[in-house]
């Protein structure tokens, strides 16, 4: 997520628990939700102070300037999350800053506004005495472009199709990229939107456009900019699975997506050939593994025929791996290196990164 963020912004980027931290204003959080491709939600920081009790949690939430972010009467969601403190209840913790948010609207009136229905969501992070509150700037998971409306088993959410692909250093100016069990397409999808520098919110109407203090001539400008012509000249994505049903599912999202071009799909088996490929490029992979193959005393066996298969079709490519553990991922390639640990669907797993060997010369 920094390296993405960093070429996206000039300010300072702060890794910390969860996510990353950097300063700017409701316009450059508009902007990020439009153009990131990899965060699950964007926040905005509303205020950060000290708390022991519930008491403390209230007067000083209510300090805060909530005007700038609702309407009075707009309904708020408030989720908390409580570590090491004294406040040991997220939900008590909760109600308390939804009545503090309440009682610091009281008497706030706005001409001319029109009352506003949707409601915002309060994210409360208590870690011993600490208290960060932010209010999200979304309003919706953020990894849902738009364009997936039809699925396959076990899809990978968009923007983590887009973490590994940037974890991963692809260049699509440099290297193909090929997608073998392709699912609902997300990944080719994801690389094709990359390589046309399309920005993955633009169909996003992002939550704080909605608030009091956001500048609404700024959005235009933005907009602007999202709307300018795509281009991906050279691109090479290739995208297959041998299920038509979810072939048919990956063609759809990617024409909703606006990429079916960019993508050459095939329905066929990992066995079987395809001609005139590049001699090298990356495949990228999110094998079926845990609740997906049943007999879980299979799936050595089975990533081992992967393995034999993706050497016959993809010698001397990279290869990048979502599955459980490094032993797995081995079988696919050998030498195969862990970049990073997340969780998918609920189950840990890395993202591995290796070569596909090369057929070795028989000796004479």
């Amino acid at each position: 997520m920094v390296h993405e963020l960093s070429g996206l912004t000039d300010a300072t980027l702060t890794q910390e628990e969860g996510g990353v931290e950097l300063r700017g204003d409701l316009l450059d959080a508009a902007g990020l939700c439009l153009w990131s491709r990899t965060p699950s939600g964007i926040l905005v920081r509303i205020g950060r102070f000290r708390a022991k009790s519930l008491q403390q949690l209230h007067a000083e939430t209510k300090k805060l300037r909530w005007a700038d972010v609702l309407f009075p009467g707009q309904p708020v969601r408030v989720r908390a999350t409580v570590k090491r403190s004294r406040i040991q209840r997220s939900d008590n913790a909760a109600r308390k800053v939804e009545l503090a948010i309440s009682d610091a609207l009281k008497g706030t009136r706005r001409t001319g506004h029109k009352r506003v229905h949707h409601p915002v969501t309060v994210v409360v992070r208590i870690r011993g005495p600490e208290v960060i509150l932010s209010v999200d700037a979304v309003g919706q998971p953020l990894h849902r472009r738009g364009y997936r409306q039809a699925t396959a088993k076990a899809p990978l959410r968009e923007n983590l199709a887009a973490s590994v692909l940037v974890a991963v250093g692809w260049d699509p100016e440099e290297e193909a990229l090929a997608d073998p069990m392709c699912g609902s397409g997300t990944f080719g999808i994801e690389a094709a939107l990359m390589a046309q520098d399309r920005a993955p919110g633009r169909k996003l109407r992002p939550a704080v456009l909605s608030w009091p203090s956001f500048p609404k001539k700024g959005w235009d400008q933005l907009k602007q900019q999202v709307d300018l012509p795509a281009n991906a000249p050279g691109v090479q994505i290739f995208a297959s699975d041998r299920n038509q049903g979810a072939l048919a599912a990956a063609t759809g999202n990617a024409e909703r997506a606006g990429v079916l071009r960019d993508i050459e799909f095939r329905c066929c088996a990992l066995g079987d050939p395809w001609d005139a490929l590049p001699e090298t490029g990356l495949v990228v992979v999110n094998p079926p593994y845990g609740k997906r193959i049943g007999d879980l005393g299979k799936i050595h066996g089975l990533y081992k025929h992967f393995g034999q298969k993706l050497a016959a079709r993809y010698p001397g490519w990279r290869i990048a791996v979502v599955c459980p553990d490094k032993a797995l991922a081995g079988r696919l390639a050998p030498g195969i290196e862990e970049l990073v640990r997340f969780r998918n669907g609920g189950l840990p797993v890395g993202l591995y990164l290796g070569t596909i060997p090369r057929p070795q010369p028989s000796a004479t």
